[in-house]
């Protein structure tokens, strides 16, 4: 085999296991969308934050999913769904924030979202990023754009990389076995500044 010939093998060889790892992640999301029902530990708290944390944990059906919702400022409210894959760890994020139209101009006050997708690859690391402003019709615009701008600012995601991160924030925040909450606070990703648009 040439020199040439080991350069290309060579080469190849991450972006073919990136491009299993993207589907694997996809495969992942798509199984988590149909948790849900009852069975779920967490919160809904009210004022201040209005912030709800919902964890359904993994069986032999299905995976684990945890899906968080926040108030940003007084006019924008999030909903963040992470799912895991049968190993435990995190696999895909999905971003939604709803809204009314800040920009000025006759599509002013009208509904509109901020959607972003993360797709996390074994390891933990983030794979892609994807992103998108969407309009009362369902357009999808650049996270930048001017015609349709959320008010508020793209805050960074907590990210829990395992179910056992979420089994530490469940400890935190409800308390654990003996009775004490542990502190316990994920890190963060600031997708916005690392989002692709996506058009579809």
């Amino acid at each position: 085999m040439s020199l040439t010939a080991v350069a290309i093998v060579a080469s190849t060889v991450p972006v073919r296991a990136d491009a299993q790892a993207l589907r694997e992640s996809r495969r992942t999301w798509q199984a988590c969308q149909h948790v849900g029902g009852e069975d779920w530990l967490g919160w809904r708290r009210g004022a201040p934050g209005h912030d709800t944390f919902q964890y359904w944990r993994a069986d032999r059906k299905k995976p684990a999913v945890l899906r968080l919702e926040r108030q940003i400022g007084e006019l924008a409210r999030e909903k963040i769904t992470y799912c895991f894959g049968s190993d435990g760890a995190l696999a895909f994020i999905r971003t939604r924030t709803d809204a009314v139209n800040a920009a000025e101009g006759r599509h002013r006050n009208r509904p509109v979202s901020r959607v972003g997708s993360i797709q996390v690859g074994p390891g933990g690391g983030v794979l892609k990023v994807t992103g998108a402003v969407v309009d009362d019709r369902g357009r999808p615009h650049a996270l930048n754009n001017r015609l349709w701008v959320i008010p508020a600012v793209c805050e960074a995601l907590p990210l829990y990389a395992s179910r056992e991160e979420v089994e530490r924030a469940l400890a935190a925040g409800l308390g654990d076995g003996a009775g004490k909450r542990p502190a316990f606070e994920p890190a963060t990703l600031a997708w916005c500044a690392k989002a692709e648009f996506d058009p579809s």
